[in-house]
């Protein structure tokens, strides 16, 4: 039988074991935001993120587990199904046949598995299918923000970008424009 002293150790220990394996808090963060496509077309999207924060390693620090990319107003062209997906969108545009294609990046591995930085999606048949990479695209700026804070704007429009931007100088450069000879660590 357990004293009331070994008894009141134990539930401590055992509350401060529950304290130190808690589940890292999900947060959620939405935000609209003006892309300019590269016929010079504005269309205004929805952001949307779910992040995991916090964590022991750097790399737990702030983990997107899933990014989403709506848009709202394609200026009269057909819209492209949702993007849905844990990487981090760089360009959503239309290619010269009119199809929508998005680019993007691992912020963290996950199962990446390759040491090429960059996949592109097109959107077929509602949905988005990988498809080969267009080395076309290098050099390309993004259009879809990548500069990320806690706290976003209602709406991110276009002008305000570069403004925006100057705030994430120490983000790597392949978030910054697509850069076919960087190659990630996945």
């Amino acid at each position: 039988m357990l004293t009331s002293r070994r008894y009141g150790l134990c539930l401590a220990a055992a509350l401060w074991l529950a304290g130190c394996f808690e589940l890292e808090p999900l947060t959620h963060q939405s935000w609209k935001e003006e892309v300019e496509l590269s016929d010079g077309t504005v269309i205004l999207v929805e952001r949307r993120l779910v992040v995991q924060e916090g964590g022991l390693l750097p790399e737990s620090i702030d983990k997107i587990l899933k990014n989403e990319v709506e848009v709202l107003d394609a200026k009269g062209l057909p819209p492209p199904p949702v993007w849905s997906d844990k990487w981090k969108p760089m360009v959503l545009d239309r290619d010269e046949h009119g199809v929508w294609f998005m680019v993007v990046i691992p912020r963290h591995c996950f199962d990446w598995n390759s040491s090429f930085a960059y996949r592109q999606y097109k959107a077929y048949n509602g949905g988005w299918q990988q498809v080969e990479f267009d080395m076309g695209l290098n050099l390309r700026r993004p259009n879809i923000e990548w500069y990320i804070k806690k706290e976003m704007p209602e709406i991110l429009r276009l002008r305000d970008k570069p403004e925006w931007e100057k705030g994430g100088g120490g983000t790597a450069p392949e978030y910054r424009i697509i850069d076919t000879s960087y190659r990630s660590g996945c």
